[in-house]
C-alpha cells in the first residue's frame, strides 16, 4: 500500500503545470468551454471578469484565487481592459491529501502571503533542476490549499446568480448522467419547452445543451476508465444504448478510443 501511494505521489509530481503569463490591451474573450480530470487553479494577479464553474458564475478583479476541482465544467470570460495576468497550474488528484480534496470550486481574494507563495514556485524554475523544481511546486501547491480551505484571513468574491431554469438543468444533468439523455427528455423533466431550454442554457453557458451533455458524460467515462471498468460496462454506466455512439462520441472528444485509455492507464490494486 505505501509503495502504491509513493508511485501515485510521483506521477502526480510529474503532472504539475505551471504557468505565468501577461497580456495587455485584451480585447472582449470567452476562452474554451472544457472539463478535465486534473485540479486547476487560476489565480488572476491584475484583471477582471466572471468565471462560470458548472451553475455559478463568480465575479473578479485582481488578486482573485480560483480552484476548479476535476470534472467540473468551466469558461472564462473577459470584458475590454489594459492588462490580465495570471498564475494557471494544473495537477493531478492524487498530490492533495484526503483533506485538501474538494468537489466544489473555491474563490477566494489573495493576501500578500499568498502572491509570495506563488512567486516563490515560479522562481524555482530558474534556480532548480526538474525533479526539485516539481517538489517544489508540489509543497507549493499543498501550502496554497491548506490557506485556500482552512485561512482565517481569505474571503468569498461575488457570485453572480444563474437562471433557476439553468441551474436546475445543470443539477439534473449532473445527477442522471447513467441515463440517456436529450433535449426532449430534459425539456420534460423541467417542464419547459425545448427552444426555450436550450436557448437559454447556450446563452448562459456558453454551451449548447447536448455538448454540455456530451462532455459531462466523456470526462465520466474517462475517470472509469481511468479506474480500471471494461468499455462496455462504462458505456453501459453512462446509459447508452448503443456502443458504437459511446465509441465516437468517444472519439470525438479526445481523439483516442477509450480502450486505449484504458490500457495506458494505471491499473487499481
Amino acid at each position: 500500500m505505501l509503495y502504491n501511494k509513493i508511485i501515485k505521489n510521483e506521477a502526480a509530481l510529474n503532472s504539475i503545470v505551471f504557468s505565468h503569463s501577461y497580456t495587455k490591451e485584451v480585447e472582449n474573450a470567452s476562452f474554451d468551454s472544457h472539463n478535465h480530470l486534473f485540479y486547476e487553479i487560476l489565480f488572476i494577479l491584475s484583471g477582471s471578469g466572471l468565471f462560470l464553474v458548472e451553475d455559478t458564475a463568480y465575479e473578479f478583479s485582481g488578486n482573485t484565487v480560483i480552484v476548479i476541482p476535476p470534472q467540473q465544467y468551466h469558461v472564462l470570460k473577459i470584458p475590454p481592459q489594459r492588462h490580465y495576468e495570471r498564475y494557471v497550474v494544473h495537477f493531478a488528484p492524487e498530490l492533495l491529501p484526503d483533506e485538501l480534496q474538494t468537489d466544489r470550486p473555491i474563490v477566494r481574494q489573495a493576501d500578500e502571503e499568498m502572491v509570495a507563495l506563488f512567486a516563490r514556485a515560479e522562481a524555482g524554475a530558474t534556480l532548480y533542476e526538474e525533479t526539485p523544481r516539481r517538489i517544489l511546486q508540489g509543497a507549493v501547491i499543498t501550502e496554497a490549499m491548506v490557506a485556500l480551505r482552512y485561512g482565517k484571513e481569505t474571503y468569498d468574491t461575488p457570485k453572480t446568480e444563474l437562471p433557476a431554469l439553468v441551474q436546475s438543468a445543470v443539477r439534473y444533468i449532473c445527477d442522471n448522467l447513467d441515463k440517456p439523455l436529450d433535449i426532449p427528455e430534459l425539456a420534460r423533466a423541467l417542464f419547459v419547452s425545448e427552444t426555450y431550454l436550450g436557448h437559454i442554457f447556450a446563452r448562459t453557458m456558453n454551451i449548447s445543451l447536448m455538448r454540455y451533455v456530451r462532455l459531462k458524460k466523456m470526462y465520466r467515462a474517462r475517470e472509469y476508465l481511468k479506474r480500471g471498468f471494461s468499455v462496455t460496462h462504462t458505456a453501459e454506466l453512462l446509459g447508452y444504448e448503443s456502443y458504437h455512439t459511446f465509441l465516437r462520441n468517444y472519439f470525438a472528444e479526445f481523439a483516442t478510443l477509450p480502450s486505449q485509455d484504458r490500457q495506458t492507464s494505471p491499473r487499481t490494486k
